[in-house]
């Protein structure tokens, strides 16, 4: 058995678990589960206070899990976090998932959604971009002793784990329902501005791979997938001053805002060419904030909704 179908193993029984009906007796909820992952962009820094009243408060009928994460190499696997209604945490920063969660919420009006969130600012899929920020790799095997190979990849299993084992997500006093709905994933800029051109080359192989094990962790062959496109805000010099001394930040020969864009854009867009399941939605005219690589409020809240929309009509 390899190192990679032994973690998958790991969740089967589990993820087959959360579709299993619960007893006759009990009126229970069913809940549309989505996954939404990522880097910083998907964990987000636009800040709570800058968001509208309306969307600062709890949205009834929409339930988040945030799954923690930690440094590749290095026990314990994590994945812990809580349910709790969908609202921006005091934080005081959030991410696209607030207006996901409202969108996806008013397109299906008569249903109840879950959202569950694991993500990791700078994280990479490949091993060699990775970095201090970690990978996604399945098959990892880095680290020592009681951390070796461990990464974000199991940090995210055992959130799919510890989130579904919950039986009564919303408190409410009886058992819920949750089934696997979608993907969400906010990725591409660690390897389109700091790594490698043949890290950058591997992104769709990479890509490929990581959402065959989601999937398989989801127990959903052809969940659909919605992949959000790396960004240009064309503030070079901004970056450039931020991240180009400590992260290694370089910008593209031609003018793009990162070196690798145009391979790590080609990557999102032949993934989603060869996948009738899976949907890339534009990042053009999302506002960036003053470091030219992050989302601002009102980007984030666009950018959330487009995803939405995005995965409504993949479903339908």
């Amino acid at each position: 058995m390899t190192h990679r179908n032994a973690r998958w193993l790991g969740v089967g029984g589990l993820a087959l678990a959360l579709l299993m009906s619960v007893p006759a007796a009990v009126e229970a909820k069913v809940y549309r589960l989505y996954y939404l992952g990522g880097q910083s962009n998907m964990n987000g820094v636009g800040m709570v206070a800058d968001l509208p009243e309306e969307l600062q408060q709890p949205v009834a009928g929409v339930m988040i899990y945030e799954g923690a994460t930690g440094p590749d190499g290095m026990a314990p696997v994590n994945g812990r976090g809580q349910w709790k209604v969908l609202e921006p945490d005091p934080g005081p920063t959030f991410g696209p998932e607030i207006s996901f969660g409202r969108e996806i919420l008013r397109l299906h009006p008569n249903e109840n959604i879950a959202l569950l969130k694991v993500a990791r600012g700078g994280s990479a899929l490949d091993v060699e971009a990775a970095f201090e920020f970690g990978s996604w790799a399945p098959d990892y095997n880095g680290g020592e002793g009681p951390g070796k190979g461990i990464n974000i990849y199991d940090h995210f299993l055992a959130a799919v784990r510890h989130a579904t084992a919950v039986r009564d997500i919303d408190g409410d006093g009886t058992d819920d329902t949750l089934v696997p709905a979608g993907i969400v994933w906010v990725h591409g800029e660690t390897e389109a501005g700091r790594g490698s051109e043949p890290a950058a080359r591997r992104y769709e192989g990479n890509l490929k791979q990581f959402m065959d094990v989601a999937r398989a962790a989801l127990r959903v062959d052809d969940l659909p997938v919605v992949i959000s496109e790396v960004g240009d805000s064309g503030m070079v010099e901004e970056a450039q001053a931020l991240f180009g001394a400590h992260f290694g930040y370089e910008p593209g020969p031609n003018g793009e805002f990162y070196k690798h864009a145009p391979i790590i854009l080609g990557a999102q867009e032949a993934f989603v060419d060869g996948d009738a399941s899976a949907a890339l939605v534009s990042a053009d005219g999302v506002e960036f904030g003053a470091d030219g690589v992050h989302y601002n409020a009102a980007g984030l809240v666009e950018l959330g909704r487009r995803l939405a929309i995005a995965m409504a009509e993949l479903e339908g």
